[in-house]
């Protein structure tokens, strides 16, 4: 299978999983439900819509680890250098915007 074809069946699969995430979360908040996971933390449909969101931010990320690891198959160092950078930079970005997130900046 090519890697444009593995990217494309992640970005789908990652879609429609993000996208169900997202309107059984706007479901839940509608009928005001939530879903208690063990330990007791509860997790409601506005919970549920940033996971769905979170999981959107995810795809790119998951597509450039994905191609990084097809050209270190391909003996392709150039690429997967560049790979690897353009990963890291998505990685920082995703962790500074969680971080900003938790203490409301």
């Amino acid at each position: 299978m090519s890697l444009e074809q593995i990217l494309v069946r992640t970005f789908r699969a990652g879609t429609l999983i993000a996208a169900g995430v997202i309107a059984t979360g706007f479901a839940a908040s509608g009928f005001d439900l939530a879903i208690t996971l063990p330990g007791g933390r509860r997790l409601d449909g506005s919970a549920l819509m940033i996971l769905g969101i979170a999981l959107f931010v995810l795809l790119p990320i998951s597509g450039v680890a994905l191609s990084a690891r097809q050209f270190y198959r391909e003996r392709d160092r150039r690429l997967v250098t560049i790979a690897i950078g353009v990963l890291l930079v998505l990685l920082i970005g995703f962790v500074i915007g969680v971080r900003s997130g938790r203490t409301g900046h």
